[in-house]
Parts: structure tokens; sequence; C-alpha cells
């Protein structure tokens, strides 16, 4: 006789025959299998599957995956009992026949599987006919083996109830071709054991009748355990309907083998009335009923219970019911084969032999005890163990046995009910098990009281024992006890929140125990589908400390037995009745336990584990903060290194993950004790997906969708090509790498794999692009500007896209899709205008506060919790409520609270996740055949994407900074300075601003640089922002968007409109538009030490000739002479390092309320110049400002004294050559000087409105008084820097200066007390600038005379011409020969 199959090992399957008005599967019937057929599909004349109920298909994969099943099709089928229907044999025996109809169904079986989600195929061939149709059937399934390997799909094939098929010579019975290799090719045999011919009466008996020779299912299994098929392959057939007949003879008294005289057709078991009032006939094993002139034979509860027995006793794989719909609406006979059989009670005939010592309890039954300690007459303390889940009697206490005789301790240790040698109780309860433990004390006269104890699962015999029988106690010891979570004395949140603590298996497997029927239990417990689901005695280590696991191996080192003694009477009755007593409602609450000592004689010790704080580093908390510390430090470290190679911060994250992650330190003893213990890894996941829940948030926060709408051509196009190709090229990469994946699992993978991996190479994360662009400078070339937008763009498409797929691949699409598209037309439709309005009642001028950025918080965890409710993803939910805030301040007070804490802290716990989760081992360990399980990544194409996807964002950056160069087109670029510019050329200003609170002033002096006709304005407004992610880098598309709406083949930087501030300052400088002067709004998005690269780069894209940059420092609110200074602003080092490096000339802007105050009739300027090229530069623009009719000028030009010393060498250095520049340099620039001075003369003398005052002083000091007279009366100075030149009437201010960028008049002006309430403007020539109007052929020359090298310049008129105009004051002295 075979060996006895275990029913975990079991194939249940059942089919689903849909027919005209019967619906699909429902997710209640589909429970009660393992596998669930779809019956039948047709083939047409081609080979091909025949698709006519689409939507019956789809209902029945919704319900099977909701029950958690494996959905099987199956092609062919019997002949349908109908006028004119088509046999399926024959269009199979077609098909197998013919080598290209058999192509033609391969693929066509395969590709239908795959793209509903079968995960097996059966050929349902009633039945081949010929001995071409046997030996094509193995080409066939070789054939179709070879195909479906590489997608995981199970084949099956109906069969004859025999292996041979008769036919009229029963020498020539066609064979089934049971090769080697055909049985290789067939995972699944089912015998269609049922429909036997010739019938008297039963059609399905297991055994032949006495009086009736027909055949039968012990023939046929007889016959197929005969050849080379594996019996754990063999699939036995059990039909839910049975077969009426006409009596010939009508009586109570007709039995099997009663005579009939017609064969009325089947009738379904839920057809029959009262079916179980059938007679049982034990020799077929099959039912029958008279009612009337009509016989039933059929199945009923009892055969099937028979059939199930008997093919668990040959050794079979499994039974299938034919169909699940003939059964009636309770499911009685699919409920009834899975329903546990009964136990094997020790001592009886077929059961195991008694081998303890038992006592006989008041109701019969018997439990097994042993005896440890001193004997019992003896004992000072008498001790009943109770032992816990999967144990029995022989565990032992592990304590000395000299203390044990010592204190007089005896032990009484017995097999709880079911358990080991004790007899089963099918009424076993926790009330029960109390009164077990006093019979047993009274039977074995340990006296009237005694102790109990008690550990793990047995604790709750305990609990019984305190609630029933305390009377009888002298003390109670509880160790590690049982818990009930759902004890009505814990709070309801608590037990909820203990429940998720513990591992998945605990918690299915508890849930089910308290929840479902016990049949449904038994199978939970016993089934192989999902035995890594379920609790098993060996999981209950996961649990332990090191210590525990110690301890529990010397208790069992030599006194431990296997399960095969602890359930040798059936699993049923011991470990499963256990968890169903336990977690079943009990009869009592423990909280109201009475104190079984009042007068405090014994005493009750609870005791879970000493050992329990041996680590604090397995605490949640403790190991937390070990793991932040840990990755932060990692993730800095990394950064600082890979940023010298321009590789994007992501990807050093990622690959701080994967070095702390089983592919790097993950493994070691240190790490999995100290870093990453067993208990902490929940909560590391936890705040790592609300970190990731914030970040989408954020990202949503930034996109608005308007300007995206209207974004131009060429970002549009770029980003739809960055999907459409790589979404194929993932989707041809997930085929490939899943070639070799039959070799490793069964399980077929998830259909909507590829899609994943498709659009994960597809997607892009734009603030990290961004981050990359800004580092390569590329951020404000049309190249930077066109990706970063097609960046927005294709992430918007792929995270829809990605949500979709989602969607539409889990379990209940349906459900999915249209509560998550509810959930998106109510986001957008009414909680958006929600919204607006509680903030236009609740917040006033947009104050917003902590208390309101709490609401916002709050409502984005409440968002994905609803989408992870619908079966879309938490972060789809956190995405969505971002994008319908309102922007603005809002979104910078919220940014500015979240961004830092969610970037820096968050989302590297969120990659330290990653890296956990990913193992490189498993790419080398079975090969690279990978799969999707459910809607998850398993290890190895979870390890392969996260690398692929690192390799390609870390290679990126290397590959920009080595290929990439920035080509100008800047041969007309030649008005790089202001006395460049000609009488009909245009000017271009960059201007920039740091905030509206220095708009106001740059737009008035625009205003008053007078555009004409002749010689326009074209101004950039630059807004200055740091680049610190989201926001900034939304910027560049709003504005990029914004100008491709606008101003159609314009490039431009960044995004004036992204918030409240921006919109400001475009609306002021958009104020100015007018004939001649032409604004630009644009942004400037870069991290602050390398801003002035970008704002220097953007000047020469755009051709500038001037640079303007506010100064740093604000004047005070009342606009006196005192300032808000703040020295360590960043925007001073951008200041700086723009002067040190321009490319044409700048100017830095001190606004002291010259908004406010140009708006009168004339404004005031004046301009002090000294010499040198910065000073001629700054006369430059004060000229063209004094060409406006709104603007008077006056120009003081010092010059020095002649008794004042030019120079020393103590001035430039102690080096020759420095005097020596120095000198030529001076001697250079004076008649430069001179000439500039003559021209202005020249062309500004009948000009009423500009005055020039020539002064001759000795110092500084003299200058400083000299500009002080005219207290108030100018509204704006404008200056030169002096960069370069050593002047000896400033070289004593230049001692004292406190904002040397100025210039040492400048940071006269800016920090004196008489120009209280006018601005300056200082002027520097451009950098390495050659001034070509100063070496224009006739303007001068130099001589040699006296040995050295002079300037001539060229002969002027007669001063004497300018006397109205010039007021010359000098000093008379006895040295003066001039006058």
């Amino acid at each position: 006789m075979a060996a006895s199959a275990t029913s975990d090992q079991l194939i249940k399957s059942g089919y689903c025959v849909v027919k005209a008005g019967r619906d699909t599967v429902e997710t209640k019937e589909a429970t009660h299998f393992t596998h669930l057929y779809y019956a039948y599909l047709q083939l047409n004349d081609l080979g091909e599957l025949i698709i006519q109920k689409t939507l019956d298909i789809e209902k029945f994969i919704e319900a099977v995956d909701r029950a958690d099943k494996i959905p099987m099709l199956s092609i062919g089928g019997p002949k349908q009992e109908k006028p004119g229907a088509t046999d399926p044999a024959v269009a199979i025996s077609g098909m197998v026949n013919d080598p290209v109809k058999r192509k033609n169904f391969i693929k066509s079986s395969i590709d239908f599987a795959e793209k509903f989600g079968f995960k097996g195929i059966e050929l349902a061939w009633e039945y081949p006919r010929t001995e071409a149709d046997m030996t094509n059937l193995e080409d066939l399934f070789e054939d179709w083996s070879s195909e479906a390997s590489g997608s995981g799909l199970l084949l099956g094939l109906k069969v004859y109830r025999a292996p041979e098929l008769p036919t009229t010579n029963a020498k020539n019975n066609l064979k089934y071709p049971l090769t080697d290799d055909f049985i290789k090719c067939v995972d699944i045999f089912n015998i269609i054991l049922y429909n036997y011919f010739p019938i008297t009466c039963a059609h399905s008996q297991v055994d032949s009748s006495k009086t009736v020779s027909v055949n039968c299912t012990s023939d046929a299994i007889a016959l197929w355990s005969k050849t080379n098929v594996p019996k754990t392959k063999l699939v036995m057939g059990i039909p839910l309907f049975g077969k009426e007949w006409k009596l010939a003879y009508p009586s109570d008294e007709n039995k099997i083998g009663s005579q009939v005289i017609a064969y009325n057709g089947n009738i379904s078991y839920g057809e029959i009335q009262n079916p179980e009032g059938g007679a049982f006939d034990a020799t077929t094993k099959t039912m029958y009923m008279t009612q009337g002139d009509s016989w039933y034979g059929y199945d009923g509860k009892r055969s099937i219970k028979s059939k199930i027995d008997y093919l668990k006793q040959e050794g079979l794989g499994g039974y299938f019911l034919h169909a699940i719909r003939d059964d009636d609406d309770d499911q009685t006979l699919a409920k009834t084969a899975l329903k546990p059989p009964p136990p094997k009670i020790c001592g009886s005939p077929n059961g195991p032999p008694i081998t303890s010592p038992r006592v006989k309890l008041n109701d019969g039954r018997h439990l097994a005890y042993r005896e440890d300690g001193v004997p019992k007459h003896k004992a000072k303390y008498k001790i009943i163990v109770v032992h816990g889940f999967a144990s029995s009697k022989e565990q032992r206490i592990p304590a000395p046995k000299d203390v044990v005789e010592e204190l007089g301790i005896y032990l009484l240790h017995f097999d709880r009910a079911g358990y080991g040698d004790s007899d089963p109780y099918p009424s076993r309860s926790v009330k029960s098990e109390a009164f077990d433990v006093e019979q047993l004390a009274d039977k074995l006269n340990i006296g009237k009281k005694f102790y109990v104890l008690g550990s793990s699962l047995g604790g709750y015999v305990i609990w019984s024992c305190l609630k029933y029988i305390p009377h009888r106690l002298l003390g109670v010891g509880l160790v590690v006890p049982f818990v009930n979570l759902w004890w009505p004395c814990l709070p309801e949140n608590l037990g909820k929140e203990s429940l998720e603590k513990l591992p998945k298996q605990y918690q299915i497997t508890y849930k089910i125990a308290r929840y479902a029927p016990s049949w449904i239990f038994y199978w939970w417990m016993t089934n192989k589908w999902f035995s890594h689901l379920r609790v098993t005695p060996q999981l209950n280590t996961l649990a332990f400390t090191q210590k525990d696991l110690q301890i529990e191996k010397k208790c069992q080192q030599d006194y431990y037995y296997g399960p095969e003694k602890i359930e040798q009477q059936g699993a049923y009755e011991s470990v499963i009745r256990d968890l169903l007593v336990t977690y079943r409602r009990w009869e009592f609450d423990p909280l109201d336990i009475a104190n079984p000592f009042p007068n405090n004689e014994g005493s009750v010790h609870l005791w879970q584990g000493i050992w329990r704080s041996e680590n604090t580093s397995s605490l949640s908390l403790p190991s937390l903060i070990t793991q932040l510390f840990v990755i932060l430090c990692v993730n800095r470290i990394l950064t600082l290194l890979v940023r010298p190679f321009h590789i994007p911060r992501i990807a050093a994250e990622i690959i701080g993950g994967i070095l702390l992650g089983p592919s790097g330190i993950g493994f070691t003893d240190f790490a999995v004790k100290h870093l990453t213990p067993f208990g902490t890894i929940m909560t590391l996941e936890n705040i790592a997906a609300l970190g990731i829940i914030y970040f989408m948030f954020m990202v949503g926060l930034e996109v608005d969708l308007k300007p995206i709408l209207k974004a131009g051509r060429k970002p549009v196009t770029t980003a739809v090509a960055g999907i459409i190709l790589p979404v194929p090229l993932g989707y041809a990469l997930h085929h490939l790498l899943l070639e070799n994946f039959a070799e490793i699992s069964r399980n077929s993978p998830n259909q909507f794999g590829p899609l994943f991996w498709g659009l994960a190479l597809a997607t892009t994360n734009f603030p990290d692009l961004a981050g990359l662009l800004a580092d390569l400078k590329l951020l404000h070339t049309d190249v930077g500007r066109t990706a970063l937008t097609s960046s927005v763009i294709s992430d918007i498409i792929c995270w829809f896209l990605f949500i979709l797929v989602m969607a539409t691949s889990s379990r209940g699409r349906i459900f999915t899709v249209t509560t998550t598209t509810i959930f998106i037309i109510f986001s957008l439709f009414a909680l958006r205008p929600a919204v607006k309005y509680l903030i236009s009642k609740y917040v006033k001028d947009e104050n917003y506060t902590q208390h309101h950025v709490m609401y916002i918080m709050a409502g984005v965890v409440l968002s994905a919790y609803i989408t992870d409710s619908c079966g879309s993803h938490s972060i789809f939910g956190a995405f969505m409520f971002g994008v319908i805030l309102p922007k603005g301040e809002l979104k910078r007070a919220v940014m500015e609270i979240m961004e830092d804490f969610v970037s820096e802290l968050l989302i590297p716990l969120f990659f330290y996740c990653i890296g956990l989760r990913t193992d490189v081992h498993w790419i080398f360990r079975r090969g690279v055949g990978l799969g999707m399980v459910s809607l998850a990544l398993d290890m190895q194409t979870f390890t392969i994407l996260v690398f692929a996807l690192l390799i390609m964002t870390a290679v990126v950056g290397p590959i920009l900074s080595l290929t990439y160069s920035r080509k100008r087109s800047l041969s007309q670029y030649k008005y790089k300075t202001i006395r460049s510019i000609e009488g009909n050329s245009e000017f271009r200003i960059l201007a920039c601003v740091h905030s509206t609170r220095n708009a106001g002033g740059l737009v008035n002096l625009l205003a008053s640089s007078n555009p004409t006709k002749q010689s326009p304005i074209y101004a950039f407004a630059v807004h200055l922002v740091e680049l610190v992610g989201h926001a900034s880098a939304m910027l560049i598309v709003h504005d990029t968007c914004k100008t491709a709406e606008n101003i159609p083949g314009t490039a431009v930087v960044g995004g004036a409109a992204a918030a409240g501030k921006v919109e400001g300052i475009a609306e002021a400088f958009e104020s100015l538009e007018s004939e001649n002067l032409s604004v630009q709004p644009l942004t400037a998005v870069s991290a602050y030490n390398t801003m002035h690269e970008d704002i220097c780069s953007l000047a020469e894209d755009k051709r500038a000739t001037l640079i303007i940059l506010p100064f740093h420092v604000h004047s005070t609110a009342d606009g006196g002479g005192g300032t808000d200074s703040n020295a360590n602003s960043p925007f001073r080092a951008v200041n700086k390092n723009v002067l040190d490096n321009t490319p044409c000339s700048a100017a830095i802007f001190f606004d002291r309320g010259f908004n406010t105050r140009s708006s009168a009739l004339n404004n005031q300027f004046s301009m002090i110049f000294i010499g040198g090229r910065d000073d001629r530069e700054a006369l430059a623009y004060a000229w063209r400002m004094a060409k406006s009719p709104r603007v008077c000028l006056t120009v003081y030009r010092f010059i020095p004294n002649k008794n004042v010393v030019e120079m020393s060498p103590n001035t430039f250095g102690d080096g020759e050559d420095g005097i020596l520049n120095a000198i030529v340099d001076n001697e250079k620039e004076k008649p430069l000087d001179d000439q500039y001075i003559e021209e202005f003369k020249l062309k500004s003398k009948d000009d009423h409105s500009i005055m020039l005052i020539e002064e001759v002083v000795d110092n500084g000091e003299e200058i400083v008084r000299i500009v002080s007279t005219a207290e108030n009366k100018y509204d704006l100075y404008v200056v030169g820097r002096g960069r370069g030149i050593v002047s000896p009437l400033t070289s004593g201010l230049s001692d004292w200066s406190e904002y040397p960028e100025l210039g040492p008049l400048g940071d006269i002006l800016v920090c004196s007390s008489f120009a209280a309430e006018a601005s300056v403007l200082v002027v520097q020539h451009g950098v390495g600038l050659v001034d070509e109007q100063d070496h224009q052929a006739g303007v001068g020359q130099v001589r040699e005379e006296f040995g050295h090298m002079t300037w001539h310049p060229p002969e002027m008129n007669n001063s004497s011409t300018f006397a109205p105009f010039i007021h010359r004051r000098v000093r008379v002295t006895d040295d003066d020969d001039h006058l």
C-alpha cells in the first residue's frame, strides 16, 4: 500500500463551468480550493482560442485573486448535450495533428493566460481517438512546455480513467504516450473518475459492487499506479452531479444494481431534495436515493469523505470537483472535502500505542502525565506544569536537580487534551482546561491545594484556573503567558497595534483562527500553498533573543521529541484546536478575575523574560537613533566623495543604503545585532514610508498644472520621447531577465511586471536633475531648461501611469480604479474649492502659522490613507493633496517647515530601506531569471532594478561633465561696456533682485536710464533664488512654460510666476514695458557659492552691457542714515564674485527709497569722478541718464594738487616690479581720463541740465567735506569702484572701508549721514575688457621723452569755450605757477 499523503500536500481544485445565464465563481466559493479552473474555452479552425465572454473571465480572475487561489484555464471539455453542438475533441484532434495549428494554439493559449493572469492551462481532451492523436499529443506538450517555461505556467492534461483508451479491438487500445519526457512536461494529470460505462446505477463508485461488475476508481488508480507517472501528479476526479434512472420496479428496497428501464440524464447535488437523507453504500462508497420511480446515484458528504480518505491512503496528488456550480448554495460538498479527518485515538485499532501513564477523567477521557522532582508524599511544593503550543509533558523546567531536591519540589507534567498520549476532546474550551487540571490533581492525590505553572500559550490554562478553581491554588506562575489581543479588557487600539507589530504570519493566522469557521482554519493550517504565511512551531524562535534561544536549546537537548509524537493523534485536535480555543471568544474577561489570595496566602508571579533588555539596541527607539546616526554619517561622507565627479546626491544615498544593507555590512553579526535587530525594521520602514509620503506631497505642492499645460512643443516632445523609448526597453529587459524563471519557481510572474520596469526607467526626479544641471552650469542653457521642463512633464505622466498600473494590477482592480477616480474628481472639484474657502475665511493677509501647517500635514496623512484604502498607493493621495493646495505664501510656509526635515532626515531612511531590500548576492545565487510577485518585486528582480537605476543615475553627471561643451556664438557681442554703446545701439541690462524689497528701486533706476527709439533698453529682471530642491527647481519650469506661451522662440531661465513673491517682482518690472523699454522677468536658480557663475553666464548669453546687483544691506524703514546690515548675507559673497568675474560692466545699487523720491519732476543726480576705468564707465552711465529730460546731473571731478604725493613704494609693496606696474597703470589712465572729460565737456556744453565742477584737493577728507555740503540735495550718487587704481586722494579713505566691494567713495556714501536719503550706484568696468575708445586712432599717442613713456592727448579747442559749463575751484598757493 502506498504511503499516505498529508492534507497539506493535496491539490484541491474545482471547475467553474461557465454556461449561458450563469455568473462566474464567487470569492466565497473560491476559498474552498487551491486551484480554480475556468472551463471551457474552444478552438477555431486555425487552432486558436475562441474568446466570447471577456467580462466573465475578468470576474473569475478577480474572485480567485481576492481569495488568494491559483486560477487555471481549461480548454476543450465534453461535448454539449444539445442538438447541433460541436464536439471539442474534433477541433483538438485537428489542432494536434497539424504543426501550424499546434503553433497557433501554443501561442494563443500562452498569450491569453498571461493577458488575464491565469497561472496554468489544462487541455481537457475527451478523448484522443487515433494513434496519430496520441503520437502528436506528446509533440504538442513538449513544444508547449518549452514555450511556457519562461512564464512559469502550469500545464495540465485531463485524461481517461485508464492509461489506455478502449477500442473495438482490445489489442489495439490507444495508449497515452507516457514517456519520461512527456511526463516531465505535464504538471497535473486530472483523471476523469466518473461517468463509468456501462452504468447500471452508480456512476462514480470507488469499488465494484458485489452484484454488478463494472469499472471503478480503485481499478483505475491501480492501472495508473503501474505507469511512470508520479502519484503526486495524479489528481482524482469527483463529480458533484449524479445520474437519474427510471426504475423498472419502483420500491423502497431498490439498491445499487436494481433493474432500470431508462436513463433520464444528469442531476446536480443541489437539485436533489434532501440529498443527505439518502443511503450510503459502503462497498461502492457512493450514495443513492429513491423517489417514486426515479433512482438517483450521486456523491454526498459521506461518500466525499470516503474518497478523500482513499486518495490520501493511495498517496495521490489531490482531487478536483466537477463542477462547483453543481454543489448546493452552502457549498456543502466543497466544505466536506476540506474538513479535518477524525483523530487517531491512542490505543484504538488504527491509533498510535500508549507509551505513558494515564489517568481516566470523569467523562471517560484519559490524560497522560509525567512526574518529576521529589516524591509527592515528601514534597513541600507540589506544582502542576502546563506546557505551551506544540509542546508536551516532556518539556523540562531548566532547574538544577539539587535545588529541586533541596526545596522539596514535586512537578506534575501532563499532555493537554489531544497532545501526545492524552485523548482528544472536541469540546475543549478555556473552561474545560481548568477542570482537567483539577481532576488530574484529584486522581493523583496531590492534595486539596497545589501550585500551577504555565508557559507561553499554556498560560491560557492558568487564566482559566484563576477564574474557575481559585480555591485549589496555593500560587500561580505565568511564564511569558499567552494574551488574547481581542480580550474586552484591552483597549481596541492597543490590541490592534500589538497585532500589527507581530510578524505577518502571526497576524494572518490569528485573524483566521478568530473569525473563520474551524474547517477553514484547519485548511489554512494544513495547505501547502500558503505555508509561509501561517504560524508554525519553528516560527516562534523569531521572537526570541539570543539568551532565550540558548535556554530553549538547553531544555530540548535531552528531552525534546518531534511533532510526530506531539501530533500523533492529529494536528487538528492538538495545535490547531489550541489556536481555535485561545483566539475565540472567552467566557470571561481576565481583568474581571477576583484576587484568589485576598489574605496574601499566595501570590501570582508574571515572568516576561529578564533577558529582554540584554541588548538595548534591540529596542525600537535606541535602534532608530543608531540607524539615523549611521545613515546620516554615511550619506554625508558619500555625498562629499561623489561631488567632484558630478554624481547626484540621490545616487550617493542609494549607494549608502546598499552598503549598509545585505549587499554590504548588513549580513555581519554586528549589523544584525546593533544596526538592524529583529523587531526594529518595521518601525524603520514605517518612518521611511512616512518620509516618502511627505516627499511626494512636496512634489505635488510644487506642481502647477496650468503652465505645464501651456508648455512649448520642444519640452512636450522631449517628454513624450522620454517615455515612449524607455518603457518598451524596460518591457523587453523584463522579459529578457525572466528567461530562466521557470527553472527557479513554479509561480508565474505578474503580468504587469514589465510595465513597472518600463515606468521605472522612464521616471526622472526633477529636483535632483535640477541640482545636476546647476552643478554643471547647464541649468540656464536651452538644453537645461528643456531637460528640466520635460522632466516635470514626464514625471507627472509616469506617476499617473504608475498609479493606473498599480490600480489595474491589484486584485480588486474595478474597485480600485473606480474609487481612485472618484478621489481625483473629489479633490479637484470639491476639496480644492473648500480649502480655498477655509483659507480665505480663517487666514488673514496670508499670515500662516504653525497651526495651519500642522493641519496641512494631517491632511497629507489622511489623503494617503484614503488612496491606500482604495487600493492605490498611499503616495498618490499625498501627491494629489499637494497638487490641489493653493500656491504662494502657503507653499512657502509649508516648505519652510517641512523641506529640510523630509529631505535631510526622512528620505535617507527611505533609501536605507531600499538598501536593506537590495541583495547583490541574489543576482548570482540562482541566475537572473526573475519575476514580479503580486504588486512587489522579488529580491532578485528588485536588486537588478535598483542597480540599473543607480548606474543610470550615477553615470549621467560624469558623462555630461566630460562631453558637454557650451558653445556660444558671441562674435557679435561687442557692447560689453557702457562707453562702447553707439548712439543707435540697444542697451542691454541684467538687473538682479533678491526680493520685492529691492525691486522698486531698480525699476525706477531702469526708467531713469533714458531709453530712446535710437537706443532702446532691453532689461532682463533676474530673480536670484537659492537652489534648495523642489521649489527652486520648479521655477525654471514655470517661466519656461510661460515664455513659451507669451514669447515664442525666446529662451528664458526661470520662473517669475511660481509664487506670490516672484509674481510681485514680475509685475513690478513688467509695469516698465514701453515702446523703448522691454522687460523680461527671469529666475537664476543656483547654490549661493556658484550663483555668480550663472549670473555671468547669463550676461554672456543675453549679451548684456551692464549687470546691476542690489546691495546686500537695506536702508532702515525711516529712510534715514541707518542701515539694517547683515555682514554674513550670502548675497554679499555673490556680489563680490560677480564683480571679480563679470564679462561686462557691473554695478552695485544701494537703494535708499529711490522708488519714492524719484517721482519728482526733476531728479537730481550726482557723479563723482576721480579717475580710472571704473570712473569713466560710471560717467558714461550718468551721462546717458542725464540725457533724459527728467534728470539733472552734476559731475564733481576731483584733481590732486601739485604738491600732493602721487604715490610711494610703500603704497604698492616692497618689490620694484609692483612700483613700476602701478606707475605705468596710473600714467596710462591719466591721459585717458583727461581725454574722456574733454569729450564730455565738448558734447555737453550746451546742455543746461548737466554741470561739471572740477575741484583741486589735497586728500580724501576734502572730498568728503565738499560732497557733504550738498547734503540731501541729490537723489542718486553715481561713482566708480576704483578697481585697480590707487589714487592719493582715496588712499586714506580705503584704510577705514567697511565694504571694500564698493570702493572707497561708495563705502563713504553708503555709511555716511550726509547722504542719508540718497541712493548710491557703484559702477565697475568689465574685468579684463579693453576700452576700445581709448585706443582709437587720432585720440592721442604714447611718446618717449626724457627717458620714459608719456601720453600725449590730442589737441583740443580753447577751454574758454566751456566757460559757462565749467566751475573750477582751486586752492591758490605760492607754488602755483600755472595761474
